[in-house]
């Protein structure tokens, strides 16, 4: 009898001190994910400084060269946008998240920044009569509306955002001329003279103003 409640209290024993030994274990782990935390977060804000010290460390040259960086980015995205109205293409204009995102806060949707494409032969020929999606003014006015609001107002930014839609034209005509042998229709001649007139007479209010 003796015997058995030795067995038994030993094996309580044993059981209390495996699990004594366990929340021991548990609690040291415990304590060293929160020195590794602790560690993660010092570091963090340690390379936060850091790098707010380099930032504030730029020399006006680096300052400028971010700035034009930047503004090649949206002259890029503007040029796609310009590529994609000449080419009627609303599902395969290549562009990033970022620039689908911005199209959708200056235009409201995708949709209005790059209508869809038309589903029939009277849907086209409604799309690029006057009043149209794809008519000459609508697409002028749709490059245009994006250009000044890449610009942010800035009078520097025409020069480069006009090159940026020239190069969306001529992207869409190489295309264009892939798919049928031929070159762009007069169409997209005439809106692309509507917009190169758009952006001389912005110029012009700018050097009046």
């Amino acid at each position: 009898m003796c015997m058995e409640i030795t067995n038994v209290t030993g094996g309580f024993s044993k059981a209390y001190q495996v699990y004594k030994e366990k929340s021991k274990a548990q609690e040291s782990e415990k304590k060293e994910a929160a020195s590794q935390a602790d560690e993660f977060v010092k570091s963090d804000k340690h390379a936060a400084k850091a790098t707010y010290g380099k930032l504030k460390k730029l020399t006006p040259e680096q300052i400028e060269d971010l700035k034009e960086n930047e503004a090649k980015q949206k002259a890029d995205m503007l040029r796609r946008m310009v590529q994609a109205n000449f080419e009627n293409q609303s599902n395969a204009y290549g562009m990033s998240v970022e620039s689908q995102n911005l199209i959708k806060e200056i235009f409201g949707s995708i949709e209005e920044g790059i209508p869809p494409l038309a589903v029939d032969a009277v849907e086209a020929q409604k799309a690029v009569e006057e009043g149209g999606a794809y008519s000459v003014q609508a697409v002028a006015d749709r490059i245009m509306k994006m250009a000044k609001a890449l610009s942010g107002a800035d009078p520097d930014k025409i020069g480069l955002l006009k090159e940026a839609v020239e190069k969306g034209f001529k992207q869409a005509g190489v295309d264009f001329k892939k798919l049928s042998g031929q070159k762009l229709p007069q169409i997209c001649l005439d809106t692309y003279d509507e917009v190169m007139k758009q952006f001389d007479n912005w110029q012009k209010e700018y050097a009046a103003g």
